[in-house]
């Protein structure tokens, strides 16, 4: 079950608050200003403990809520051509059996974007590209039994019996090959 997220208003003001002894602007003008706020927390270094005490939360889930949320929606989205663009590449290589690259979906993007919105974009569309895929069943491949020090193969696999219309090739060398990948 996904934790409920921060309080955007509540997390904002644990950090106005701990950047008020390292900022020229108050914490309500800091609240006010989302940008200057922004700008304060990369021009100092963040006690980011002492906010996540004021909010009565762990350090690292307000730093990431920062980072990964809060941030991520101050930037410019990707065009809908662009998000179109990230996500047939990612289709077109899944397609042909290759992991695409980010930097490759970067060169064909019509401008610069965030790394984080980009990332965001090209993680969401190889999900569904993973998705999209057929399911391919696993084989009966040998597996280590605690009873045993050996390797041992798959009763499954063991007891594996071929017809002739299950072989492609008709000859004793066909049956033992798909009988030791569990076609029977």
């Amino acid at each position: 079950m996904p934790r409920a997220s921060l309080d955007q208003t509540s997390a904002l003001s644990a950090i106005a608050q701990a950047l008020r002894s390292l900022s020229v602007h108050t914490a309500s003008t800091l609240l006010r200003d989302h940008a200057l706020l922004s700008q304060e927390v990369s021009r100092v270094t963040v006690p980011w403990q002492h906010a996540a005490d004021i909010m009565g939360v762990t350090k690292s889930r307000l730093y990431h809520w920062y980072r990964e949320t809060f941030q991520r929606r101050q930037q410019e989205p990707l065009s809908a051509s662009d998000a179109a663009v990230v996500k047939h590449m990612v289709q077109e290589a899944a397609a042909a059996g290759f992991e695409p690259s980010l930097d490759m979906v970067r060169a064909r993007l019509s401008r610069k974007y965030d790394t984080q919105v980009l990332r965001v974009a090209f993680q969401n569309a190889k999900a569904i590209a993973r998705s999209a895929m057929p399911v391919i069943p696993k084989l009966a491949l040998p597996f280590s039994r605690p009873d045993f020090d050996s390797l041992s193969v798959s009763p499954r696999v063991e007891s594996c019996s071929v017809t002739p219309r299950d072989t492609l090739l008709d000859d004793e060398f066909s049956e033992q090959f798909f009988c030791s990948f569990g076609f029977e």
